[in-house]
């Protein structure tokens, strides 16, 4: 993708430079090939003398909030809570790493299934298929 730089206006196609005030990575590329400094096209809001001016007058502390005036109005109260519609859940969801709640139980990852029917690793007697067989001969 190509994009528009004008060094005079400032501005390139990208939009980054108008946005930030910073001159965008193509911008800097043609102001470096000119022999300039990207330090020269940045907006006025980033140059050390317009953060002095910003910060020439000290500020004045205000008062504490024990020493301010006292309204007359009435205090804001919190809005009532509506009950949501709806089942109310119960627990919340647990992560994976979590640990269990009974840590003594033991899961059954991990666990080898063997077949009652042919006694082959890998299935139980439900996805047998020599009881598929006998079901069909019958």
């Amino acid at each position: 993708m190509q994009y528009t730089v004008n060094l005079k206006k400032r501005i390139c196609s990208c939009r980054l430079w108008q946005i930030s005030g910073i001159p965008c990575a193509h911008a800097c590329c043609i102001i470096w090939h000119d022999g300039g400094e990207p330090d020269k096209y940045l907006h006025k809001y980033y140059h050390k003398d317009t953060f002095l001016k910003s910060y020439q007058y000290s500020l004045q502390p205000i008062n504490g909030s024990h020493e301010w005036k006292k309204s007359t109005l009435e205090p804001i109260n919190p809005p009532i809570p509506k009950k949501t519609p709806g089942r109310p859940k119960t627990n919340r969801r647990k992560s994976k790493n979590e640990p269990k709640k009974y840590p003594g139980k033991m899961g059954r990852g991990g666990m080898i299934m063997t077949c009652r029917i042919c006694g082959v690793e890998g299935h139980n007697k439900r996805g047998c298929q020599q009881r598929t067989h006998e079901n069909a001969k019958i």
